[in-house]
């Protein structure tokens, strides 16, 4: 990705403490739609260990806080915060599953309403049923 902040409009946060066992959100993230030079994805994980899959992702910036002891949130938010250079930051859960023009629509948002905050829940959330895949359409 490219170092000049003025390019970077978006900045993807998500993080770990070495608990996650899918890790879609970074996938998902790396194959949008929005210019690959336009946005970052920062992982950060609380402590030594960054997940295999992340660390085999070429667009993805992985970030280990080296912390010991009981896991806090927190601290990897408040570090993934502080390395984003995007006038937009987005911060989903890390197994959040998007479709490919998710950043543009949340672009298109942020433009039209500046102060909004967005929720997007993840693919397990809603409980209304057994999801036998992760088809856009059984998603949807």
């Amino acid at each position: 990705m490219v170092e000049d902040n003025k390019n970077i409009k978006i900045s993807v946060v998500m993080i770990d403490g070495d608990f996650r066992e899918k890790v879609f959100g970074a996938n998902y993230f790396s194959q949008q739609t929005f210019p690959d030079e336009e946005y970052e994805i920062i992982w950060v994980d609380y402590f030594d260990k960054i997940h295999p899959d992340i660390l085999s992702n070429p667009k993805v910036k992985a970030i280990c806080l080296d912390k010991k002891g009981i896991y806090h949130s927190s601290y990897c938010f408040n570090r993934g915060i502080n390395q984003a250079r995007g006038e937009l930051i987005v911060i989903p859960d890390a197994d959040l599953v998007v479709l490919p023009d998710f950043l543009d629509r949340v672009w298109e948002l942020h433009q039209t309403y500046e102060k909004l905050v967005v929720y997007g829940y993840r693919y397990d959330e809603v409980q209304e049923g057994i999801l036998e895949s992760l088809d856009f359409k059984e998603l949807e």
